[in-house]
């Protein structure tokens, strides 16, 4: 289950955020679950949040499930040396809580959970694409796709200055699908990006992309098949929010 850190913050920045002025860095904490799990798995989540909210009133996490029955739980990180000064801080913390409740709640989680994982991601402000007139806030997204490459490893800044390019052609043609990247810094590897939209639903989100595909000029076609010479690996898939699963400051508020 997900508690492999307990953080501090005063505020969460999502993966689909339009309005990070500086690049931000997060720690993505992910959940494989067994498929016929899942609904066991999810009411085990949201008990032991109830017990997190309680005993850690500053925690907060946004829940993001991706449509391969993976849940992953977003939190900012200011800097790495804050990761020892966290994990020291839980320790402590974990003295003083119900230890009986703890390991109750921590036993609804036997059998749901097939692997887990952390990452690093850099949000990459540079070379993202930031629509003037978005389609959607991202209070209001709902759905988010997810594009990974693996890029050639000694080729990221090659990859990442054509990705630029891109961007820059899509601000000319004022496009209204923002378009964040984000850098692996920690995780299986470091030459890896995730390119992330949002929409309000798939159904916008794949209508809206064919509008987009129709807008593009020749140039930019031209860039994305030169940017994927520098591809290794390339993977797609989406994702939906999960405030219900998610530790928010009004939920810490109302409890």
């Amino acid at each position: 289950w997900i508690l492999f850190v307990v953080v501090f913050f005063s505020s969460i920045p999502s993966l689909f955020s339009q309005e990070n002025k500086t690049p931000v860095r997060i720690i993505v904490m992910t959940d494989v679950v067994i498929p016929n799990k899942a609904d066991q798995y999810e009411q085990a989540q949201k008990d032991m949040n109830v017990f997190l909210t309680n005993n850690y009133p500053n925690l907060k996490w946004d829940c993001v499930q991706f449509d391969r029955y993976e849940y992953n739980y977003i939190v900012d990180l200011k800097n790495y040396a804050d990761i020892d000064e966290w994990n020291k801080t839980r320790m402590e913390k974990m003295k003083t809580v119900d230890q009986a409740e703890y390991k109750r709640l921590a036993t609804e989680f036997d059998g749901t959970i097939s692997s887990n994982s952390r990452r690093i991601y850099t949000l990459d402000e540079n070379d993202s694409y930031t629509a003037k007139d978005p389609l959607v806030q991202p209070k209001d997204a709902k759905f988010l796709h997810f594009d990974y490459y693996e890029l050639v490893p000694g080729k990221e800044d090659e990859a990442l200055s054509i990705a630029h390019d891109i961007s820059a052609i899509n601000a000319k043609l004022n496009l209204r699908m923002s378009a964040r990247i984000w850098r692996q810094n920690f995780g299986e590897t470091n030459n890896a990006i995730l390119l992330v939209r949002s929409d309000k639903s798939s159904s916008d989100f794949y209508s809206d992309m064919e509008k987009n595909n129709q807008m593009s000029n020749q140039e930019k076609k031209d860039l994305q098949k030169k940017f994927m010479s520098y591809v290794l690996k390339f993977d797609h898939w989406n994702g939906k929010t999960r405030p219900d699963l998610s530790i928010t400051e009004e939920k810490a508020a109302a409890k």
